[in-house]
């Protein structure tokens, strides 16, 4: 059996590295072209897009239906992704890439075979890009790229591709795929194989000759680096007895990625970036040793990947294989450690023309920027330089992990303006803190100030979507229900203390329908421009509301955050509408003047607290708006309306306003009234005919009242 073995693996060995060559051939005239051009307007990588009846895009492959305007304007924009980040060697470019299609469930792929037969070999997409030696083409292209009709069972998102840190839809988008497929051409791939041996009923892997880039930076179980033509042990893995002491060990699937770029990145929080022989579709991965299994990674092999960008410790990965890039015009700093408190003095700015230097106190324009990335846990980090990003995507800070500490220093900036960016993103995880005392926007299309949201799943929901006590699992990996049930049974955000400015053109607070967040304190100092939007609606296992309490009115400490006790030196204007049925709005201290629409679960204003101004509020039916404080509709001649119910207890006051024009301010309660307590007047400045006589004629005083009290303070003059 030994021999048949070894010779079947000898076959397959020649296949795999046979496969690198092919004759090239003429593309048909139907072949339609589209020619990406990195930032500098150089031909990056040429797209030869193939339909039905144009012949072989690879070998013996033609397409089985013909691509749409949609997806192919959706791998436009993958390819421009990576023509943004990877440096150009011009020479050979551009890289030509077939695309072609298939009638099938899985997807998306795609490949480039090794440029030559060489140890540490690029694949020949790279050294199209890179200007290094290859053999040939293959079907007249550098590599392939092919789209199946399905994903699963579902159809592809007809939504354009938008450059976002987070999946934006439930549906697969082609454009966020095809970043991880093009990955692979560009170079994330082993000359490693795994296949089932119907004779013998064993499984076998191993090593190709023609080893690649990649390859000659992999690990075993014991630190080993992978060799040509080694055999693979791994679980499930037959192997000659003799190859055993040799082989690449990763019976612990404890494989690895390492070189100097990834060990700067990660900065001793792991060895290198994770590679895994199972994965969550089943016991033997392929590509074999072709995905980086960081936590929900864009470029993993698991059913849930909630990024929608590489990590920067992949991007260091490339770099690690040859490739030139600038790492920090798309990161400013990452933590991938545990347990670390950490002042982060690392700013994020515009980038020079070398690409060397950040050019003080000007905006980044990469796509999908960002200034600082938390993937670990239990950090405490303070953000003590600016981080300023214009770029489409762009973001200011994401935290993933778990019960990480994030603290905005005062003065710093941290601002996302380009479409669709995100100020600060909490993306994954619970138990996490933000204590906000700078300056956090996001004034371009569809910008969020300060974010809390899981995002969707980048693979589509189908096979997994998950949240602040939610969790959808597909059936494959129902033994993780526990463990991923621990890392999501807690808010994703404990408390928000907010003593800085917020601002958003969408929101300048959002938290998603799958993100819930325990506590927002706004406290004296803070301001805020645009909406408080909460999308958050789930209940406990008792069947009540999970519940965002948002505070106006506590002290604030020395560093910050929340001392839980009424402040009643604090004022606030805010203008914004705040939308949430889950929110729990409390005034607890000073006074606070809201003048926009309000759909909230309740409403408390506590005996130290004045909320005064205009508007609607709309309370959940089997809820109150409780005042015990003073409730001031502040503005003559309109109204404070409560859609719901109102229950004023002996402690509280109504206080309307009225002016010099006979116009008077009121509450209108479209609910059940329960008026204890004090009703008072309070005149806004003007004139005012008073008669002291009590006669209709004169003599009259002219009184100009400089009072919002309800005792007059005015200055008269006989008259």
């Amino acid at each position: 059996m030994t021999s048949r073995l070894i010779d079947k693996l000898t076959m397959s060995t020649c296949l795999a590295t046979g496969a690198l060559y092919g004759a090239m051939i003429n593309p048909a005239v139907a072949i339609t072209t589209h020619v990406v051009n990195d930032p500098q307007g150089t031909p990056f990588i040429q797209l030869r897009f193939f339909d039905v009846g144009d012949g072989d895009f690879d070998v013996n492959n033609q397409s089985t239906w013909n691509i749409t305007d949609i997806y192919k304007n959706q791998i436009i924009n993958a390819t421009g992704y990576w023509s943004e980040i990877i440096k150009l060697v011009p020479g050979e470019n551009p890289a030509i890439i077939n695309v072609g299609t298939n009638t099938a469930d899985w997807g998306a792929a795609a490949s480039s075979p090794n440029a030559t037969m060489q140890n540490g070999s690029p694949t020949t997409v790279q050294a199209a890009l890179t200007n290094q030696y290859y053999t040939n083409l293959t079907n007249g292209a550098h590599g392939y790229i092919v789209v199946a009709n399905k994903v699963g069972t579902e159809d592809w998102s007809q939504a354009p591709y938008t450059p976002s840190h987070i999946a934006l839809t439930a549906e697969t988008s082609l454009g966020t795929v095809l970043i991880h497929e093009i990955g692979h051409a560009l170079g994330i791939a082993a000359n490693a194989f795994s296949f089932f041996d119907d004779d013998n009923g064993v499984q076998i892997a191993g090593f190709g000759g023609g080893f690649d880039a990649w390859s000659t930076h992999l690990r075993d179980d014991n630190d080993n680096a992978a060799r040509p033509n080694q055999w693979i042990n791994c679980n499930g893995c037959w192997l000659p007895p003799a190859a055993i002491a040799d082989a690449f060990d990763v019976r612990k699937d404890q494989a690895y990625f390492t070189g100097a770029h990834v060990s700067e990145v990660l900065n001793g929080a792991m060895k290198g970036l994770p590679m895994r022989v199972a994965t969550d579709y089943g016991p033997y991965d392929s590509p074999l040793f072709g995905h980086i299994e960081l936590k929900n990674s864009l470029m993993s092999h698991q059913l849930y990947r909630n990024y929608s960008t590489l990590m920067e410790a992949e991007l260091a990965a490339l770099q690690d294989i040859g490739y030139t890039i600038d790492r920090r015009n798309f990161y400013g700093h990452s933590v991938y450690g545990n347990g670390l408190t950490i002042i982060n003095n690392n700013p994020y700015f515009g980038r020079n023309a070398e690409g060397t230097a950040y050019i003080n106190n000007t905006y980044n324009t990469a796509t999908l920027g960002l200034g600082l990335h938390v993937y670990g846990s239990h950090n405490t980090i303070t953000q003590n330089a600016d981080l300023l990003s214009v770029g489409s995507g762009g973001g200011g800070i994401r935290v993933d992990g778990a019960a990480n500490n994030l603290i905005v220093a005062p003065d710093v900036r941290v601002h996302a303006n380009g479409a669709n960016g995100r100020g600060i993103m909490f993306a994954y995880g619970k138990d996490h803190t933000l204590t906000h005392r700078g300056d956090v926007q996001a004034m371009g299309e569809n910008g969020i100030a300060v974010s809390f949201d899981f995002g969707h799943n980048s693979r589509g929901d189908g096979t997994g979507y998950r949240g602040s006590y939610i969790l959808e699992l597909d059936d494959r990996v129902e033994d993780q229900r526990a463990a991923i049930t621990e890392e999501l049974n807690g808010p994703l955000v404990s408390s928000f203390d907010l003593t800085g400015r917020v601002a958003g053109n969408k929101a300048a607070i959002f938290m998603s329908e799958n993100a819930l967040v325990g506590q927002i304190n706004v406290m004296q100092g803070a301001s805020i421009f645009g909406d408080i939007i909460s999308d958050y609606y789930q209940t406990n296992e008792d069947g009540h509301l999970r519940l965002t309490e948002l505070s106006f009115g506590l002290k604030a400490d020395a560093q910050g955050n929340s001392t839980g006790t009424a402040d009643t030196d604090f004022r606030l204007a805010y203008g914004g509408n705040i939308k949430g049925k889950n929110i729990s709005l409390h005034l607890d201290g000073g006074t606070t003047l809201l003048t926009g629409n309000h759909q909230v679960f309740d409403v408390g204003v506590a005996q130290t607290a004045m909320l005064s101004g205009q508007g609607i509020y709309q309370i959940d039916a089997a809820q109150q708006f409780r005042n015990s404080g003073i409730l001031n509709p502040s503005v003559a001649g309109t109204a404070i309306t409560i859609d719901g119910n109102y229950a004023q207890s002996a402690t509280g006051t109504l206080q309307l306003a009225f002016n010099d024009q006979s116009d008077i301010s009121s509450l209108i309660v479209n609910g059940s009234a329960g008026l204890n307590g004090t009703i008072s007047f309070a005149p806004d400045r003007g004139y005012y005919l008073c008669n002291p006589y009590g006669l209709l004629e004169e003599p009259t005083y002219v009184f100009r009242c400089n009072s919002n009290q309800s005792n007059f303070a005015c200055a008269g003059t006989y008259r």
